[in-house]
């Protein structure tokens, strides 16, 4: 596991040639300098704060936070790092600076990589070195502080008494641009504005785990539960433990038919049969010296008997019974409590119930368990395009076919769903909408719209009602993606194409949804490797989920191989497959016979 990092946004130089202004509030865009950095740095770090010393109410509504650094003596951006080290909950803290709103979705790995067990990794972008974009150790505050009593003010000069370590990042120059004066800011807002076309992110794209665990963090479960007879509570999640009224089994018992007996009797030549114990009917009287008792399966073990023999190794004639092979003291008896002791959690909350769970319940006399309330979904698709089932088609529209794979995977996540149809491309109609969904549910899912064109609204109105993020995921099919709030509700924007819906479903919206609901982990599919039969196209760049079948081999052998085409409206694809073929963001082609990281569907 990676170590933990925490990150400082350092928002507390003078901006001279901005006019004094503070830089991290001046806007860029539709929003302040500093929340582009925010949304950059945000899902790559575990902790996160903003070192200030001026305008501490306006930056504390971005809901981090504020290290005031005017308590140091001094401002300039050492102020920022000493106060950083003085907050940071983890040994390694980030720094990066207000000003510098495009930043590698890598950056905290790549520092961490480099630093080793150095004091502070520090980034050069092949033209001069990054001083405010570095990973320091907290270890380091003291050394800071003397550098700062003796006068010290310049960053460069504290790092060179460090055991520092520069990394390269070159091939990311343009990401690392400081924002500096009037001039500067109108250029970055173009360039901002160029990129955000493509698909309305305005950060680099981040990697899948990054944007899930991001998505993650940031939402807790539900609250409500209910109380469910036994049998209606399958696939429901636990919100308590459910525990062992009493031990089970409550008797030691046999567990296999034959005779109950005293392994003290092994010197006589035959035992006396006395009795029978059957499951359900004990034997009651008491076990004497040479006698035995016929018992079942189940049946409860005499008192004075200590082992049982397995009818096949006994003679059994009249009253007669001859042991040909003598058991140890012990042996095949089923202790009381061997399953469960009285008190035992025997399912965890946040567990959901299987049918194995509705028989364990069972055994142990309750009828009825406590469960989470059913996480309630709203989803709708959008698009002038889109035509319900039944309509007819004219040029230039599809059926929509987002809502029928959608409403099947919310099923098989067991939410309670609202269907709320198509929504035409129209403001007001999506307006009335979203406030629908978002009275009415925990969660707004949509399919389309979440893109910058000109008819898409949605991220206008997330900006307007909610709290979006917008994301360019490294993941294909399906780099657009929206995650936040729309009024109280989550919200989550899936790409229109219907591949990328299904795919950016399974592996963001539907572990989100899990945890949401109040599942315990794991929130994610299962994966593992085994041999690919097909050989697999792949430019490196963003991590792939192609679809395959996994297959029996004419050797008995389990394999996987390619479904073929992958385009992402080629919904086809998905239904002929029974799983994802997982390929690394910097993976190549993949030749035949090569080991690959598979997951299979588990809600298609």
């Amino acid at each position: 596991m990676p170590a933990p990092v925490s990150a400082m946004i350092l928002a507390g130089g003078q901006a001279a040639r901005m006019g004094g202004q503070d830089k991290g509030l001046i806007a860029l865009g539709d929003r302040p300098m500093v929340e582009h950095v925010i949304r950059a740095i945000a899902p790559q770090v575990e902790h996160l704060a903003i070192s200030a010393n001026r305008n501490h109410a306006r930056y504390a509504k971005f809901g981090y936070p504020i290290i005031d650094d005017e308590s140091i003596g001094h401002q300039g951006p050492l102020a920022g790092i000493a106060a950083g080290l003085g907050w940071s909950p983890t040994e390694h803290l980030l720094i990066v600076p207000c000003d510098t709103p495009l930043l590698p979705s890598d950056l905290p790995a790549r520092l961490l990589a480099a630093l080793g067990e150095g004091d502070l990794a520090v980034v050069h972008d092949g033209e001069r070195l990054q001083a405010t974009h570095a990973l320091v150790r907290r270890r380091c505050l003291p050394s800071l502080q003397r550098f700062m009593a003796g006068g010290g003010r310049k960053v460069d000069q504290w790092y060179a008494e460090l055991d520092q370590h520069v990394i390269d990042c070159s091939d990311q120059r343009a990401l690392f641009i400081n924002v500096n004066t009037p001039m500067e800011r109108d250029s970055m807002e173009q360039q901002l504005n160029s990129t955000a076309g493509d698909c309305g992110h305005d950060v680099p794209s981040l990697s899948v785990e990054q944007a899930l665990r991001h998505m993650l963090d940031a939402v807790s479960p539900i609250t409500g539960y209910r109380q469910l007879a036994l049998r209606s509570a399958l696939g429901q999640i636990l919100a308590k433990p459910v525990t062992a009224s009493a031990a089970v089994p409550a008797n030691d018992n046999s567990a296999m038919d034959g005779y109950a007996v005293r392994t003290a009797d092994a010197a006589l030549p035959a035992l006396k049969l006395i009795g029978s114990a059957f499951a359900g009917h004990p034997f009651t009287s008491t076990l004497d010296a040479g006698e035995c008792v016929r018992i079942m399966t189940g049946g409860v073990i005499p008192t004075g008997a200590d082992a049982v023999v397995m009818q096949e190794r006994a003679t059994h004639e009249n009253e007669t019974v001859v042991i040909n092979q003598w058991p140890a003291p012990g042996e095949n008896i089923r202790r009381a409590g061997e399953d469960l002791q009285a008190g035992d959690i025997i399912l965890p909350a946040g567990r959901r119930i299987t049918a194995a769970d509705l028989g364990l319940i069972a055994s142990t006399g309750q009828a009825e368990v406590t469960t989470w309330r059913p996480l309630r979904v709203a989803f709708f698709s959008t698009g002038d395009e889109l035509r319900s089932l039944g309509e007819v088609l004219t040029a230039g529209q599809i059926y929509d076919s987002n809502r029928y794979t959608l409403y099947g995977m919310l099923t098989n996540l067991q939410v309670e769903i609202i269907d709320r149809g198509v929504v035409k491309d129209d403001e007001t109609a999506l307006t009335h909408a979203l406030d629908e969904c978002a009275a009415d549910a925990d969660v707004v899912l949509t399919s389309g719209g979440v893109s910058v064109g000109e008819a898409d609204y949605m991220v206008k109105l997330l900006r307007a009602y909610g709290e979006p993020h917008f994301w360019s995921i490294a993941m294909k099919p399906g780099r657009p993606l929206t995650f936040g709030r729309y009024r109280e509700a989550w919200y989550f924007g899936l790409p229109g194409n219907p591949v990328s819906a299904m795919a950016t479903f399974s592996q963001m919206v539907a572990p989100t949804l899990r945890k949401l609901a109040g599942a315990g982990q794991p929130w994610q599919a299962p994966r593992f490797y085994m041999p690919c039969l097909s050989a697999l196209k792949k430019k490196p760049g963003r991590q792939e989920f192609q679809r395959g079948r996994i297959i029996t081999t004419e050797t008995g052998e389990r394999a996987v191989e390619s479904v073929g085409r992958q385009g992402s409206g080629i919904l086809r694809s998905m239904s002929e497959a029974n799983c994802f073929i997982v390929l690394p963001a910097d993976a190549d082609d993949v030749p035949a016979g090569s080991q690959v990281e598979v997951e299979p569907f588990t809600l298609t």
